[in-house]
């Protein structure tokens, strides 16, 4: 976020030495896995920081000195700072953390694509999912020693707080589900992007991945947690991507 501050005021001070140049691309690269991440926070401010620091991103990205993003094509990087913008929109004014994530997941519905970002953001957010559940499934608040987890972004967080964000996760990478539409390997981030590395989730295929979302939402539409039962429900009801409905009906059909 400071590189993105600094971009900004540089940006509002006609100043050009913030462009950033190949070496850097990586780095930004990051950022913005980072920042779509943060989308899903429980927390309407750091959301909406997110947000911002997403068109600021976009501003980067465009100037015409920087070289174009080596994780997309160009036609997808046009749509991306087109959505990258829209999200960060000044003008748009959320004041609730419902109609926020709301707004935030038809925008990414429309438009994610099978490209190195989106790819690189399903999965961290799928391993998030995966993390929570065993915090947030059952009716009773757990303890406090529960609650925490070294080393993740969800230490410290009260049960409501985690519920929220596994709630955020659920319907979130169900909108964006085409991210993993496509299973080449040329949309893996390169090592020097520095994305973390998930046993199971970053060596499995795209699509293998969506399926075992499905099966995993399908088999908690099962239990006896009446919360998660119908954030489930909305998830592959409602927000589930068209082109994975198939796969769901298969899943519900075994």
């Amino acid at each position: 976020m400071v590189l993105l501050a600094d971009a900004n005021l540089a940006f509002q001070e006609g100043r050009h030495d913030w462009r950033y140049g190949r070496d850097r691309a990586a780095a930004l690269a990051v950022v913005d896995v980072a920042l779509n991440v943060s989308l899903t926070s429980p927390q309407l401010p750091i959301c909406s920081l997110a947000a911002k620091g997403l068109r600021l991103l976009a501003c980067a990205e465009k100037d015409p000195d920087a070289p174009p993003p080596s994780h997309c094509t160009a036609e997808q990087a046009r749509l991306r700072w087109q959505l990258m913008e829209t999200i960060g929109d000044p003008k748009i004014i959320i004041l609730g953390r419902v109609d926020f994530q709301k707004r935030v997941r038809l925008l990414l519905g429309k438009c994610t694509m099978p490209c190195m970002s989106h790819l690189a953001v399903w999965r961290e957010l799928y391993h998030r999912w995966l993390i929570l559940i065993p915090h947030v499934v059952g009716s009773a608040p757990r303890s406090s020693a529960d609650q925490s987890f070294e080393g993740s972004a969800y230490a410290n967080l009260s049960y409501e707080e985690l519920k929220i964000a596994w709630d955020n996760l659920t319907l979130m990478l169900a909108a964006t589900a085409n991210a993993c539409s496509s299973d080449d390997r040329a949309l893996d981030a390169p090592s020097e992007y520095g994305t973390p590395f998930y046993a199971g989730i970053s060596d499995e295929k795209p699509s293998k991945l969506v399926e075992n979302f499905i099966t995993n939402v399908v088999d908690l539409l099962d239990t006896s947690w009446v919360p998660g039962q119908l954030m489930c429900r909305d998830a592959v009801g409602l927000e589930l991507a068209p082109k994975w409905i198939p796969k769901l009906l298969s899943v519900l059909e075994r």
